[in-house]
């Protein structure tokens, strides 16, 4: 059983590795990234395109809740005229 006695206080460092295994975890990193960062930009254009449409969509045929399954729609009237001065 090697005893090693460790540097300035600290333990040992870790078995010593090839700079090609670094290399390789590094890659498999920056492939992780990659990977996030693009479902990433896919997620906020996909947002840009459907967030107007449905938009759009909701603000066409307003509903009011009456308690049924899909509520009922609104009839769009106009605005009553005044009357003029009252007296």
């Amino acid at each position: 059983m090697a005893f090693t006695i460790p540097r300035f206080g600290f333990p040992s460092d870790d078995k010593m590795e090839a700079p090609s295994v670094q290399d390789n975890r590094i890659a498999a990193l920056h492939r992780a990234v990659a990977f996030v960062l693009s479902a990433l930009v896919v997620s906020v254009v996909v947002n840009l395109l459907v967030v107007p449409k449905v938009f759009r969509a909701a603000e066409v045929i307003p509903y009011v809740a009456d308690g049924g399954v899909f509520g009922c729609q609104v009839k769009v009237v106009d605005e009553p005229m005044p009357q003029g001065p009252t007296q």
